[in-house]
């Protein structure tokens, strides 16, 4: 699950470059009381509250792998699908940044694909691969003037529960 705008800009300066709050609203009631998994540099980018309620999954090559109130670090692809700790019955949403959706899609973990489309262009340093979601599936969830959601589905995917 992220946001893009058109050419795949994710972020500038380890920061969205936009601010949509129902954009936001929607990641959050989504998201909420579910797993998300993402880049060091994506968690250190949001603020504790913003991931509160949620089961956090970080890769990060200069942690160890603990548990802290929610929160657990691991430093590898191996690492991450050998966690036996997980919580039962919850989604699991891949939120970010490039590095780890490009590692998760070259690996076919992604089953489905929830990509939030920012209609303007926004000036940034960081890109999704937006080529890679070419040949998936979708449909569009929802359209307001700045934005559309879609929900895309990986024809190729290796696993079902990310």
């Amino acid at each position: 699950m992220m946001a893009c705008d058109p050419r795949g800009i994710i972020g500038k300066s380890g920061k969205l470059p936009w601010v949509y709050p129902e954009e936001l609203r929607y990641f959050r009631q989504t998201t909420y009381a579910h797993v998300v998994i993402m880049g060091h540099k994506t968690f250190k980018s949001v603020s504790d509250s913003f991931l509160k309620d949620r089961f956090n999954i970080v890769f990060s090559t200069t942690c160890r792998r603990y548990v802290d109130s929610g929160v657990v670090f691991v430093s590898s692809l191996d690492e991450f699908l050998n966690i036996s700790d997980l919580p039962d019955n919850k989604k699991y949403f891949m939120i970010g940044g490039a590095m780890i959706a490009d590692l998760f899609l070259k690996q076919n973990l992604i089953q489905d694909f929830l990509l939030t489309e920012i209609k303007k262009n926004y000036e940034g340093d960081t890109v999704f691969p937006l080529h890679k979601l070419r040949e998936w599936p979708y449909t569009t969830l929802q359209e307001v003037p700045d934005f559309k959601i879609k929900h895309y589905l990986n024809p190729h995917s290796l696993r079902k529960e990310i």
